[in-house]
C-alpha cells in the first residue's frame, strides 16, 4: 500500500514539474488563455471585439455594418435616467420607482429589468433572475439602456446578466458556480465564477475562470482559466431540451432568441445575436 502512494505521490510531482515548465512556455501570466473558436479564450486586455464608443455615435465592429447615430442629448435627459425617487412620475419611460428599486419592462412586458440600490453607490440589475453589479450611470430611452461610460461617452447595453451566464455556460458546457457579473465604466462585462473539475480525470477540484464580454454586441472577448487546467477535465452539466436556443425544436432558434432579448439566431456561430445594423 506504502508502494503505491509513494508512486501516486512521485507521478503528481513528475506532473506538476512538467506543467510548470509549460506555463514557463506560454508565459509568467498565472492565468493561461487559449482561443474561444470553441475552446478558451486568449489572456490578452486587448479588445478586438469592442466596439468603437464615442460621443453621439457608436462606430460598429464590423466593417459595413455600423451601429445607428445615437442622439446623446436626448438619451441623457434626465427624465431617462435609472434613478431611485419615491415619485414615479420622475422614472423613464415604461419603469416605476419606489424607494432603492427601480422596475423597467421591455418587450411590451415580457423582459423585466429591475435594478436596487446597492453598496459603494453601485446598483444591482437583475433580469430574469440573474444578477449583476455597475457604478455605470443608467439610462432608459424607448425600449433600449444606456450606459454612461468614461470619457463622457454614451454606449448602448444589449447583453444582461441571464444572457451573460447563458453565453458562458454554451461555450464551457460545463457545471458552474458562484458567478459574479460587473458591468464596467469601459461597458465591458467582467464575469468570474467557479467550475466543477477533476484533475487528472479523478480529484474533484473548483476550477476559477474570468471572461470579458462587450456589453453592447456580445463579443466574447476572452475566456481565462487556470494554468492547470489541461490537468484537469471539465463536470459537463446536462443539455436539456430548451435550455438555450441551440437545443429549441429546429426552426424556432430564431423566436427563441428573439423571447431571451437578442435580436436573431446565428446559425454560423451557433448562438444568439442582434443586429448592429440597427
Amino acid at each position: 500500500m506504502k508502494k503505491v502512494m509513494i508512486a501516486g505521490i512521485f507521478l503528481i510531482l513528475s506532473l506538476f514539474i512538467i506543467s510548470l515548465a509549460y506555463a514557463d512556455r506560454v508565459g509568467s501570466n498565472p492565468l493561461v488563455g487559449n482561443v474561444l473558436s470553441g475552446n478558451l479564450g486568449n489572456s490578452g486586455d486587448s479588445n478586438p471585439g469592442n466596439s468603437n464608443i464615442a460621443a453621439g455615435n457608436i462606430a460598429g465592429n464590423q466593417e459595413g455594418n455600423p451601429y445607428a447615430s445615437l442622439n446623446v442629448t436626448e438619451i441623457r435627459k434626465e427624465k431617462n435616467k435609472v434613478k431611485f425617487t419615491a415619485n414615479s412620475l420622475e422614472c423613464a419611460e415604461n419603469c416605476t420607482c419606489t424607494g432603492s428599486v427601480v422596475r423597467c419592462e421591455f418587450e411590451n412586458g415580457t423582459r423585466v429589468m429591475t435594478v436596487h440600490a446597492g453598496n459603494s453607490g453601485n446598483v444591482i440589475v437583475q433580469v430574469s433572475g440573474e444578477n449583476m453589479t455597475t457604478n455605470v450611470t443608467l439610462y432608459k430611452s424607448g425600449n433600449r439602456v444606456y450606459g454612461a461610460f468614461a470619457g463622457n461617452k454614451t454606449g448602448e447595453i444589449r447583453m444582461f446578466p441571464d444572457q451573460i451566464k447563458e453565453r458562458i455556460r454554451e461555450k464551457t458546457n460545463a457545471n458552474i458556480t458562484n458567478e459574479n457579473i460587473t458591468l464596467d465604466e469601459n461597458g465591458t462585462y467582467q464575469y468570474e465564477a467557479e467550475k466543477n473539475s477533476r484533475l487528472f480525470g479523478l480529484i474533484p477540484v473548483k476550477e476559477k475562470i474570468m471572461a470579458k464580454i462587450d456589453s453592447a454586441n456580445g463579443t466574447l472577448i476572452n475566456l481565462n482559466s487556470p494554468w492547470w487546467s489541461f490537468l484537469a477535465s471539465d463536470v459537463q452539466s446536462a443539455s436539456l431540451i430548451g435550455a438555450s436556443c441551440g437545443t429549441v425544436t429546429p426552426g424556432q432558434n430564431n423566436q427563441c432568441c428573439i423571447t431571451r432579448g437578442y435580436d436573431l439566431w446565428n446559425a454560423a456561430s451557433n448562438e444568439c445575436g442582434f443586429n448592429l445594423s440597427q
